[in-house]
């Protein structure tokens, strides 16, 4: 009897561990908002509206740059953050022109969504009055370090044509960023930027997907949570274990 006991004893105590240490991984958030920024002769111009369905990134030496910026909505997330892709898609085929380089990511920190959502992405963000240390920085944020990278091949190589995907893995950098959203109550829209390595030759863009894009796959932010146990859970766990020691005790 006292063997049946401990054997239904031993499995209670099992199912919270089980049920509560639970890793989920959230479907892709697409982005609520994205652009990217011109200099030279197209640094007052805004490329956010519907008509543009690529974002565009290219490094080089003259004042012909470009970044793109993305804002995603973490307010569905409620669990803490354990990992974090980004996945982007080329719209055209990479060109000819182009040198191999690294593609960067970084992050934009606000206080609040107000704040997040004055960049005006898709209306009104252009080169001039892009965040610091992009454009003159007109916005009151500031940049993070770098989070995360992804190599760029050249023309002619794996992964070079129009539908070839490239994700950004997972890093503590990268992670830590949409953590302390996540714990901001004032803050649900987190604003990433991306930017390029290796200076490129006239023609020498990259072109992806935005989330107008109806051909291509939209960017994309996978989220992996791990929910943390509840008080009462670790409470009842705790009463289930002195149980326990007091009947093997008795068992002596």
């Amino acid at each position: 009897m006292k063997h049946t006991i401990l054997l239904t004893l031993a499995a209670l105590l099992a199912a919270p561990l089980g049920a509560n240490a639970q890793t989920v991984v959230h479907d892709p958030l697409l982005p609520s908002a994205d652009t990217h920024v011109r200099g030279s002769n197209s640094a007052s111009s805004n490329y956010g509206s519907a008509s543009y369905n690529y974002i565009s990134v290219r490094a080089t030496t003259s004042s012909n740059k470009r970044y793109a910026y993305l804002q995603f909505d973490v307010s569905s997330i409620t669990d803490p953050i354990t990992n974090v892709t980004l996945t982007l898609t080329l719209s055209e085929d990479i060109a000819s022109a182009r040198t191999a380089s690294t593609l960067q990511l970084y992050g934009l920190i606000f206080a609040n969504d107000t704040e997040a959502l004055a960049l005006g992405l898709e209306t009104s963000l252009n080169y001039n009055n892009a965040p610091a240390p992009w454009g003159s920085g007109s916005s009151s944020a500031s940049a993070t370090d770098l989070l995360s990278t992804v190599p760029l091949p050249i023309a002619g190589e794996a992964k070079s044509t129009a539908g070839s995907s490239f994700i950004f893995e997972s890093s503590s950098q990268l992670v830590s960023f949409l953590e302390a959203a996540r714990l901001n109550p004032d803050l649900s829209i987190v604003t990433l930027v991306l930017t390029e390595s290796t200076g490129q030759t006239t023609n020498g863009e990259i072109f992806f997907a935005s989330k107008e894009n109806t051909t291509r796959a939209k960017p994309a932010l996978t989220i992996t949570t791990t929910a943390v146990p509840e008080p009462a859970t670790w409470a009842a766990f705790a009463g289930l274990t002195l149980l326990v020691f007091a009947i093997l005790r008795r068992r002596r």
